[in-house]
């Protein structure tokens, strides 16, 4: 049996506990991307991407532009939802 630190309070617990006694946190719960630099990172990321995926349809270098234009918009669409989340979070 190994110990290792809740990540909630610092406490230090059983390997097998399936909740920390102090705080009852989880220990084995997803972790998720919740820093808000990484999410305003990903949202430009998502932007830019979808940003040019419609300068190229727009540009006719691709044969199928519905294909191109909705992905190009779910980009755009995804980015902006990742950088408003700091905000929808609180």
């Amino acid at each position: 049996m190994a110990l290792i630190k809740c990540k909630e309070c610092g406490n230090e617990i059983s390997d097998k506990a399936r909740a920390c006694p102090r705080c009852g946190a989880n220990p084995w719960a997803a972790v998720g991307v919740s820093s808000p630099i990484a999410l305003r990172f990903g949202g430009i990321f998502f932007i830019l991407l979808g940003a040019g995926d419609l300068a190229v349809c727009f540009a006719g270098l691709v044969d199928d532009t519905n294909k191109a234009m909705f992905w190009g918009m779910m980009g755009i669409v995804i980015g902006f939802f990742l950088i408003a989340t700091k905000w929808i979070k609180k």
